[in-house]
């Protein structure tokens, strides 16, 4: 039994830090998002395949200077785009998705990029998804809290009745 509950909240702070991170991704703020100068977005959109993917999930570069031909996110408006660098016109950025048959039609001021593509892993926004779901967050945080807690109040019921039944033996001796 002991093992099983020392297991039980190493899986729980397993889950728990796993949790974090995703929220922080989508965080709405985005002024917390950076770890070590790297960021972590999920693709939204197909204007990138086949570089990646709807829910993939890429990780950004923030301190990386871009170069034509590197994969960018910036910022549009209160959007984020990730397109790839294709020119650079009087000190701005000139952009396009791999899928799309056109460049896009503004160009973006350097001050704009959020960091430049560093790796992808494949779907993984969909677990990132489901992790910061009602669903995901009961599978994951709540129902192994309440399993921990109905183990230990067993644990502790068993623990009472086996030292008052031993308390009992002692005495008739």
């Amino acid at each position: 039994m002991k093992k099983i509950s020392s297991w039980l909240v190493t899986v729980i702070i397993i889950g728990a830090i796993f949790l974090v991170w995703p929220l922080f991704i989508l965080d709405e703020d985005r002024s917390n998002l950076s770890l070590f100068g790297y960021e972590a977005l999920i693709v939204l959109s197909d204007s990138m395949v086949p570089e990646f993917e709807t829910q993939d999930l890429l990780i950004i570069n923030q301190t990386k200077n871009p170069a034509v031909g590197d994969v960018i996110t910036f910022k549009q408006g209160e959007t984020l785009v990730t397109h790839r660098l294709i020119g650079i016109k009087d000190g701005q950025f000139k952009t396009k998705g791999d899928n799309n048959d056109l460049a896009d039609s503004s160009l973006v001021d350097p001050s704009e990029v959020q960091g430049v593509h560093q790796m992808t892993i494949p779907k993984f926004g969909y677990v990132i998804s489901y992790l910061t779901s009602l669903t995901g967050f009961i599978t994951l945080i709540a129902a192994p809290i309440l399993i921990a807690v109905i183990l230990e109040i067993f644990k502790w019921i068993f623990r009472n009745d086996n030292s008052a039944g031993s308390k009992e033996v002692i005495q008739k001796t």
